[in-house]
């Protein structure tokens, strides 16, 4: 299996490195970063949020959700790919929150379900809570369920600020547990999430965990955001470098998801969560991104409970460059679709290349 590129750096296990930039200096940038929160971005959180005419249980103005539907229709198209599929789609009809399955060949039939040989993807999309699952997000899921032969789940999680924290969280874990009651097993499913999707998708893992519940056999994310408190050295240093924007889009959405909730509580920021018992669990994410440090320390986290971890460092690359084609975003695919082979293995797998 293709899964070791001479570019890219691997943590695994205990030789996980940890400390990229001083510990004392990360005290002093976080406290530092604390108070940027506190006295700028917070205020300006706040008068999005009246901006949109969003109030505790109420959206009080028409006019300004229909501006955040357009944004959203905007946002959507964005992605450089056409919405041209090569899968089979059906809407998961009584699963308890809002889902859709993808096939990539044709002998999907939802009325078999279940089965013990299903192998699902349970997929988590990104869009900073307020936007919907992406054509570009679909074909990412579209392509890693042709390379490893799985169906995927795909949950349209409940979007902020029309509802706000746990609501992503519950309408996941709602989702799995609509799995196991089909009779999937556990440990033929694997979770995928990307960016804002990969935190929620861990910070759900550590709900499951406490509730005592099964855990799938796997986890893959991608550039995940699992810091709504925002305090990681590189939501700073790649937002000073790139504009100060990125650091207040992330604001606003993470205050449109939580409105007053405690962001330091795991199920909203996965990076503070106690990660043992977890499943196995692959990163990807780029250095030159916002998100490396929270990825960073989610793998702190893994590492300090002696979980299974695998992190691919990936150089110069966009956040989710898989999403926009050529040989990076292939041979990120390509280990993705290696690693859950290697933990859910399913016939003719070799015979897709991987």
């Amino acid at each position: 299996m293709r899964t070791t590129h001479p570019d890219v750096e691997t943590w695994e296990g205990a030789s996980l490195e940890t400390t990229r930039t001083p510990r004392f200096k990360r005290a002093i940038f976080h406290f530092v970063m604390w108070g940027l929160i506190q006295f700028y971005f917070r205020p300006l959180m706040k008068q999005w949020i009246r901006s949109v005419g969003r109030t505790p249980g109420a959206v009080r103005s028409a006019d300004s959700m229909t501006a955040i539907m357009r944004l959203r229709e905007r946002v959507k198209r964005v992605g450089g790919v056409e919405p041209l599929y090569r899968a089979k789609f059906e809407d998961a009809v009584d699963c308890p929150t809002a889902a859709e399955w993808l096939v990539a060949d044709e002998t999907f039939d939802e009325k078999k379900l279940p089965d013990p040989d299903d192998m699902v993807i349970l997929y988590v999309h990104g869009g900073s809570f307020i936007h919907a699952r992406s054509v570009a997000q679909t074909k990412l899921v579209e392509n890693i369920c042709e390379l490893t032969g799985f169906r995927a789940l795909m949950v349209d999680y409940r979007l902020a600020p029309e509802n706000v924290w746990p609501a992503a969280l519950d309408d996941v874990k709602a989702a799995w547990y609509w799995l196991l009651e089909l009779g999937v097993p556990a440990a033929n499913i694997v979770f995928l999430g990307e960016s804002t999707g990969g935190g929620i998708m861990l910070s759900t893992l550590l709900a499951l965990r406490d509730e005592g519940s099964e855990m799938p056999a796997a986890a893959v994310a991608l550039s995940p955001w699992a810091d709504l408190t925002m305090t990681g050295w590189t939501m700073a240093s790649e937002s000073f470098m790139t504009g100060l924007h990125v650091m207040e889009t992330c604001a606003i959405s993470a205050y449109a998801y939580l409105q007053g909730a405690n962001p330091w509580e795991p199920t909203a920021s996965a990076v503070f969560g106690d990660f043992r018992d977890m499943p196995p669990l692959l990163v990807h994410v780029s250095e030159d991104e916002p998100y490396f440090d929270d990825a960073r320390r989610i793998a702190e986290r893994v590492r300090d409970a002696n979980g299974d971890l695998t992190m691919r460092i990936w150089p110069a690359e966009d956040h989710t460059w898989q999403f926009y084609g050529g040989p990076a975003a292939q041979r990120s695919l390509e280990d993705i679709a290696g690693y859950i082979l290697r933990k859910v293995p399913v016939k003719g797998a070799s015979a897709r290349g991987i």
